[in-house]
């Protein structure tokens, strides 16, 4: 996770995730953290790394957005909440290669 986004946003303290949501570990996470970044509103991030980009992408499509934001990019999925969710979540897309 980038420590700076375009737009003013500032990573906070990355942490791993304890508490993975059900239809994630069904998919198949590999790995997860967490972190907030801050700038003009305040977002929490989740990203997940998925067995495979196909994993990342189904999930995108089952994810209820209501739960929050979620993108995916490559086998990377993000899911954000907070004022500002959309902006951080479309510069995470953006960098992450």
């Amino acid at each position: 996770l980038p420590v700076e986004l375009a737009g003013g946003w500032k990573r906070g303290e990355v942490s791993g995730l304890s508490d993975i949501p059900p239809i994630v570990s069904q998919m198949g996470s590999q790995q997860s953290a967490r972190t907030v970044y801050t700038g003009p509103g305040t977002v929490t991030v989740q990203v997940f790394r998925m067995r495979a980009e196909t994993s990342a992408f189904e999930l995108i499509q089952k994810w209820p957005q209501s739960d929050g934001l979620a993108v995916y990019k490559g086998p990377y999925f993000f899911i954000a909440t907070g004022e500002g969710a959309t902006n951080v979540l479309r510069e995470l897309q953006r960098l992450i290669s």
